[in-house]
């Protein structure tokens, strides 16, 4: 493996030779423009490429394949296709026709987006009609976009094993050349919720003085797909993190396969993926092992990339050899495409109307954890993704809050009232303003690339509990709590809650408005600021004969509303009252916890842990 990227970078060094000294190093492509501008430019760079003898594509010897598409600092950049494998260990099952959660979602009159290599076979039988070829339909088929888009929306309607994650969804394919001019197009045009884009940089076609810096920087690229994303608010875009740790004693010695990150990866607001093995079960954080090839972050600011992690080594899907046919792949590739399909899910469930904001806090705060601490971390990100509790967070009032909010300035304080019977965790995720590129040698640089920097903070009794962020040290990268100035997205955990904690939500530096979502498990939103758990005003039992009694009577507000929750957040009893004094049978439960809601007309809420034998 190190032979082959040795040989490589020779011949790299040899080609570059060729080019330094006639094309100027400050020269970067032009991208956030229109779909025309796009093809002039692209022309005027191919152009540029042939005068100085620069390879437009290539086989790899590993059987990937590398495209140039631009020129970044006077050098060349190559896409390549990240080949490597994805599948459902998501519980996307749970939300799906027959699932226990009752919804039925597969991602019908959803629209999303595959960028990649060339064509996909658009024939295939597992695309049906559903799959348009935006940007040319007579292109020649590539087995990495065939299989790509068959993760996210092939219905395998013969071979059950191979369906994507969003086996009904409509999808728009294209090819890398003009991505970011055609991601406009087509979400003004056609508005597609997310897109996906399982390619990036090949570091063995970039000049060798180049790779010391380019890794976790923000570059052009990384900025260009943040003005897009904030233009966008509901629009969600996936990258895959890539696959080249194998080779970092080549690309990045210094950092022990850490740092090797870049471009689109680096951005903000996108939601990048690693590939992990699979696993039947989740047991627990050491259930998710990582695959021996995707990449690790950070950035150079610090911030947790990836974000999540997917199941990327032996994903079965379509393949281009014909109409009917399948292959298993691995890489960060096929573990990209299951999270966009995840996204599509949770947009028919919202309708297609929730921000991009709030579809990557909720799969950030429900990733099942991942890694040996505790946090997230460089490696997994927030860890592995859990469609299944993401959506089921959306349903459950009784233990979660998912809110769009808008921040003006001016700190805001709420209250939340932990229901005792599962962590607390809190979060706020926004779309950021673009930041300033670095098109720069510099290396490592850790200036702080977030525009908006919102906080959050949890305080009860003079305690106070904060978010998670990155150690902003290469040789010492852990996660520690405490303040966070670089992520838009913010969590706190508190693993064993009771009671009543303030939520402040506040800022650094100057912000005028910035949209934001809150997303909490584990509690709901209260107006009191003591524990509801505290009066002694209000007496509750549940007697022999499964009879709940409430008496209420020195309250001076009376109960409107009853209502009784099982300990997974469904609702089982709702009742409508004006007495203070409540008999009601609960013939109907089966034996065990639940939790106990009682609103008020004065706009408290009392809730209390109830026993039914």
């Amino acid at each position: 493996m190190k032979k082959k990227y040795t040989s490589l970078l020779v011949f790299l060094l040899a080609l570059n030779v060729n080019y330094a000294q006639s094309i100027d190093p400050k020269y970067t492509s032009k991208r956030n423009i229109s779909i025309e501008e796009a093809k002039t430019q692209y022309s005027k760079d191919v152009e540029l490429a042939i005068q100085n003898n620069i390879p437009l594509s290539f086989n790899n010897p590993d059987g990937s394949f590398s495209e140039f598409v631009r020129f970044e600092m006077g050098a060349p950049v190559y896409y390549r296709t990240l080949n490597s494998q994805s599948a459902s260990m998501m519980g996307a099952n749970r939300v799906y026709p027959g699932g226990d959660l009752g919804l039925n979602l597969t991602g019908r009159d959803v629209y999303i987006g595959v960028w990649d290599q060339g064509a996909p076979m658009a024939n295939h039988s597992t695309f049906g009609s559903r799959l348009i070829i935006y940007d040319d339909p007579s292109a020649s088929s590539s087995l990495h976009h065939t299989h790509v888009a068959g993760t996210v929306l092939g219905a395998a309607p013969n071979t059950p094993t191979a369906r994507g994650i969003a086996y009904a969804a409509n999808g728009f394919s294209s090819n890398w050349t003009n991505d970011i001019s055609e991601m406009r197009f087509l979400q003004t045009n056609f508005g597609i919720v997310a897109s996906n884009h399982s390619y990036g940089v090949d570091l063995s076609r970039l000049p060798a003085s180049n790779l010391p810096s380019i890794f976790g920087k923000y570059t052009s690229a990384s900025r260009e797909i943040d003005e897009l994303l904030y233009e966008f608010p509901y629009y969600s875009v996936v990258f895959a993190a890539g696959n080249d740790r194998d080779g970092y004693a080549t690309y990045n010695p210094d950092k022990a396969g850490n740092d090797l990150l870049t471009s689109e990866g680096v951005a903000k607001n996108t939601i990048v993926v690693g590939a992990v093995e699979g696993f039947d079960t989740y047991n627990g954080p050491s259930s998710v092992v990582m695959s021996s090839f995707s990449n690790y972050g950070p950035t150079d600011d610090f911030r947790i990339k990836p974000d999540l992690v997917s199941k990327g080594v032996s994903v079965y899907s379509s393949s281009n050899t014909s109409s009917t046919g399948y292959t298993s792949l691995p890489g960060t590739s096929m573990a990209a495409p299951s999270v966009t399909g995840a996204i599509a899910l949770i947009q028919q469930k919202y309708n297609s109307t929730a921000k991009a904001a709030t579809v990557k806090g909720l799969l950030l705060h429900t990733a099942k954890e991942a890694g040996t601490a505790d946090g997230p971390d460089h490696k997994f990100g927030w860890g592995q993704i859990d469609v299944a509790e993401a959506i089921y967070t959306t349903m459950t009032p009784s233990r979660s809050v998912v809110e769009e909010l808008t921040y003006t300035g001016t700190p805001q304080i709420k209250y939340i009232q932990a229901t005792g019977n599962e962590p607390l965790k809190v979060s706020i995720s926004w779309t950021d303003p673009s930041g300033n590129a670095d098109n720069t040698t510099s290396v490592d640089d850790s200036t702080p690339k977030l525009r908006n920097d919102l906080d959050i903070r949890l305080t009860q009794n003079g305690t106070t509990y904060s978010p998670w962020y990155l150690n902003k040290d290469f040789n010492d990268l852990r996660t520690l709590k405490g303040d966070n100035n670089v992520d838009p997205f913010e969590r706190i955990d508190i693993d064993n809650p009771s009671g009543v904690y303030q939520l402040t939500i506040s800022n650094k530096g100057s912000i005028n408005v910035q949209n934001f979502s809150l997303i909490i498990t584990g509690g709901y939103l209260t107006t009191n600021s003591v524990s509801d758990f505290d009066s002694s005003n209000i007496m509750t039992w549940v007697n022999n004969d499964r009879v709940l009694n409430v008496d209420a009577t020195k309250l001076e507000s009376s109960i409107h509303k009853m209502s009784i929750y099982d300990v997974s957040g469904r609702l089982v009893l709702n009742k409508s009252t004006n007495s203070n004094v409540i008999t009601q049978e609960l013939n109907g439960l089966t034996l065990g916890y639940y939790i106990l809601n009682l609103d008020l007309d004065n706009g408290k809420r009392y809730t209390k842990k109830i026993y039914v034998k």
